[in-house]
């Protein structure tokens, strides 16, 4: 548990560009938007799966293959690191032992094949 907190508070430091929520916005796939970057992060996850779907500011779909990604889920004061992999065009897939809850945290970086890295904070919508 300290190895992952340690973890999370690493990721937060050394990433250059942090994305807060200002308001939920629902994307296409039904899933909450945040965006960082050039980029609008629509995060979908049920008990034991996230999905992440990756559009520039035109909507248009963005390339994950070749992203290293990860998801840090927090809930019911856990935490559960999830690495997700390229699933389709523009999509992003893991799955991890947690159970989606009204409190629920998720810290999502990713690096895009020849990018710099993001990470996008999202909260669950109560």
């Amino acid at each position: 548990m300290k190895a992952r907190r340690i973890t999370l508070l690493a990721l937060l430091l050394v990433t250059p560009f942090v994305a807060f929520a200002h308001g939920a916005k629902v994307g296409p796939n039904g899933g909450q938007v945040q965006e960082a970057g050039p980029y609008h992060f629509e995060l979908v996850v049920g008990d034991r799966h996230v999905s992440v779907y990756v559009t520039d500011a035109s909507a248009k779909p963005v390339a994950t293959k070749g992203a290293k990604a990860t998801a840090i889920v927090l809930t019911n004061k856990k935490a559960v690191r999830i690495s997700l992999s390229p699933a389709g065009e523009n999509e992003l897939k893991g799955r991890g032992s947690f159970v989606s809850a009204s409190d629920m945290k998720l810290v999502f970086s990713l690096i895009l094949a020849g990018k710099k890295p993001l990470m996008v904070r999202f909260a669950s919508r109560k």
